[in-house]
């Protein structure tokens, strides 16, 4: 990589190419170890005035490009800054710059060489050495500067001694200082080679370095374009024409299971393009991931509709389900009214429906058991959904067919790692067991793999690694879920060992699916046994955020049921007392409810008290008016039946008024029918009889 010579030394037909020692005759141990540290890049040793000279030797005999650059870089800064160096070494410095034809070097020290006087350049030791086009360079330098001084001496006539402000060395450590870029050491950048990277990729001019097995377990494309026969087979750059650079490093990010970025809404666009793209069934499942768990907190239609749109544009069937599934509860009007309802797919529109109808039926199926009276209405619309159903579903069918014949049911293959494969470059030997794996994808995923691989250990070059006390059926399942290619899912099998192997291995990328998968099913889960297995799982294994989702479901159980489960105790103190919190936080919000509807019903009672209380003055008014009305028909009666006599008015009480009223018989009609006087009011006794008792049982009701 640095060197062409050491690259033909191993590749071609010499001696060295499968030599595990190469002698290097005349050459200084010291100085050797030091052009290793200036050229690593894990390495923090610079280029300084012990070793440049040297370093230059040595990089030009094995033709180093990039180690001659660096040395001229330091010697360029060292010709800059600090300034209390003498101007006649730049001269020394130009010498050297011939020897190694460093240009950019003879350049700088020919610019700052016009500083020195006429008398400085001739008597300096190494003047014979400079060569004759450099020398005329230095000579009409130093010329142009003495009569530039002596033009402005003249126009502005100023003092001799302002000669000595160096303007233009003033602007050089500007220029200097704003044209320097910040170097970046984080090798999230892949800026620079590391950790054995093999392959280059070119994007928007900038070289972002990476590994091919890497590449070739998360993509089937790239795999076929460094296995068969494309032209990047043996290519060491590759370019990505049309690519961001920003983005390609933000999708590396992610699918390095050693950075095991997340995504994020800032990321999710350009990562779900190139998963599509790049066929990367792993980065397509973190992102469907990432909606899913979005997902939980949307309920608002426009949304789900976004989200169920991403999900059919490229093919994520978990999230399409899930955001199906949410719309049951809307409203079929606010759905089909949706301006994102026509992009959607019949298919997923047709399931829509159904699960509306599904919902409609629970509905009615809880309606019917509610309301018996309305068993016959209930009935009818359920044959009516049943008939629709039926229609949707055939209609599903047809659409299931028809994807089905277009090839896009996919079925999974699950690898047992029994015999080489990919390049595999370690064999693990577990329960008898040989499991073939690649050193590479281990050191990313665990730093105890990492540490083996590289450190003094005796697995470091090692063919096969035993793992004592490993189940191999275990172990094959972790490498299914690590390695990229594969991608398993988490499941309830599987967890308990895959969060022991976690953190056994200290794998963050298995830590965190597994706690993804916990978080998943955490939202499905609310009675008291679950909640208290999950925690008891998330503080064993220190999974803070499902610690948190357990804590938090908690709130709404009561305080008795949990200091009374048999798993309580075995809850760390710092738990239980959020628990505790939660609880009491929930309770203050139940009290202030209870106080807000106490509040409102007790304006409704006042309410109330007042119309109670005009109802019953309206009564008590009403039994007066009885009375008055009663006593006119009973002196009527009695008029009417003194008519032939003088009529003795005397007063009487209600009661004997009625009584006389139920006595006007209806044969008194036709015996005074000639004189037309009156007709019989005895019918009229017991509709009063009626509106008197109810008068007084109201008086007496609200008494």
């Amino acid at each position: 990589m640095w060197s062409p010579a050491f690259s033909k030394m191993f590749t071609s037909d010499f001696s060295e190419k499968t030599a595990k020692e190469v002698p290097l005759p005349g050459k200084i141990a010291n100085e050797i170890r030091e052009m290793l540290l200036a050229i690593y890049p894990t390495s923090a040793k610079g280029i300084d005035d012990e070793n440049y000279s040297f370093l230059l030797d040595l990089a030009r005999e094995y033709m180093m490009e990039k180690l001659t650059e660096k040395c001229e870089d330091f010697l360029i800064h060292k010709l800059r800054w600090p300034r209390q160096q003498h101007s006649s070494q730049c001269l020394d410095l130009l010498v050297t710059a011939q020897s190694y034809d460093l240009e950019r070097l003879q350049e700088e020290c020919i610019k700052n060489a016009r500083n020195l006087s006429r008398r400085e350049l001739n008597s300096h030791s190494k003047r014979d050495k400079i060569l004759l086009p450099n020398y005329k360079k230095l000579v009409d330098g130093i010329m142009e500067r003495m009569e530039n001084k002596i033009m402005e001496l003249q126009r502005n006539k100023v003092k001799i001694f302002s000669f000595y402000c160096n303007f233009e060395f003033c602007i050089l450590i500007f220029k200097n200082a704003t044209s320097q870029n910040p170097v970046q050491e984080h090798e999230q950048d892949f800026s620079e080679p590391w950790e054995q990277s093999d392959v280059v990729l070119l994007v928007e001019g900038q070289k972002i370095y990476v590994h091919r097995l890497m590449l070739s377990m998360c993509s089937p494309v790239f795999s076929r374009m460094f296995s068969a026969e494309f032209k990047e087979k043996d290519a060491d750059e590759i370019p990505l024409p049309g690519k961001k650079a920003a983005e390609i490093r933000e999708m590396l990010l992610v699918i390095y299971p050693s950075f095991c970025k997340r995504v994020t809404d800032d990321n999710l666009d350009f990562l779900l393009s190139l998963a599509r793209e790049y066929q990367m069934t792993v980065l397509t499942q973190k992102c469907e991931d990432y909606l899913l768990w979005g997902m939980e907190k949307k309920n608002e239609i426009s949304s789900i509709m976004e989200t169920l749109i991403i999900a059919q544009n490229y093919s994520l069937e978990r999230l399409k389900t899930d955001c199906i599934k949410k719309t049951q509860n809307l409203s079929t009007e606010d759905i089909k009214s949706h301006e994102l309802y026509d992009q959607i797919e019949p298919l997923s529109q047709r399931r829509m429906v159904e699960l509306q109808m599904d919902n409609m039926e629970k509905k009615l199926s809880e309606a019917k058991a509610e309301l018996e009276k309305s068993n016959a209405e209930i009935s009818k619309l359920q044959g009516k959904i049943k008939e629709m159903k039926k229609l949707a579903s055939e209609e599903i069918v047809v659409c299931t067919i028809k994807m089905q014949q277009e090839g896009k049911v996919v079925q999974e293959h699950e690898q047992d790692f029994s015999e080489p494969w990919e390049q595999s470059d370690v064999v693990l030997l577990v329960e008898g067991q040989k499991i073939y794996v690649h050193r590479l994808m281990l050191s990313m995923c665990s730093p105890v793999f990492s540490r083996m691989f590289s450190a003094e250990f005796k697995e470091k070059d090692a063919d096969e690694i035993l793992l004592p006390g490993k189940k191999a059926a275990e172990i094959r399942e972790m490498l299914l879920v690590i390695y990229p290619s594969f991608c398993k899912r988490v499941t309830d099998n599987n967890l308990d060992f895959l969060l022991s192997l976690a953190r056994e291995y200290q794998m963050t990328v298995l830590t965190q699916k597994c706690e993804d998968y916990l978080l998943w099913g955490m939202e499905k889960k609310n009675e008291i046994s679950s909640i208290m297995e999950t925690l008891i799982v998330a503080q064993n294994f220190s999974l803070e955020r499902v610690k948190t989702d357990c804590i938090k479901k908690t709130q709404d159980l009561s305080t008795e049921d949990l200091r009374s489960h048999e798993l309580y105790d075995q809850l760390e103190p710092l738990s239980q007392r959020r628990m505790v919190e939660l609880q009491m936080d929930n309770m203050e919000k139940k009290l202030s409810e209870a106080k807000a509807h106490l509040k409102k019903s007790n304006a409704e009672i006042l309410k109330l008290q007042g119309k109670i209380k005009e109802m019953k003055k309206l009564a008590f008014e009403g039994l007066k008016h009885f009375g008055e009305v009663a006593s006119c028909l009973g002196n009527h009666i009695r008029h009417a039946m003194q008519m032939n006599s003088r009529f003795q008015d005397f007063a009487m009480t209600t009661e004997q008024y009625m009584l006389t009223i139920q006595k006007d018989s209806p044969g008194r009609a036709k015996m005074n029918e000639r004189d037309k006087v009156c007709q019989s009011l005895g019918l009229a006794h017991s509709p009063l009889v009626y509106l008197q008792n109810k008068l007084l049982a109201i008086t007496k009701e609200f008494n």
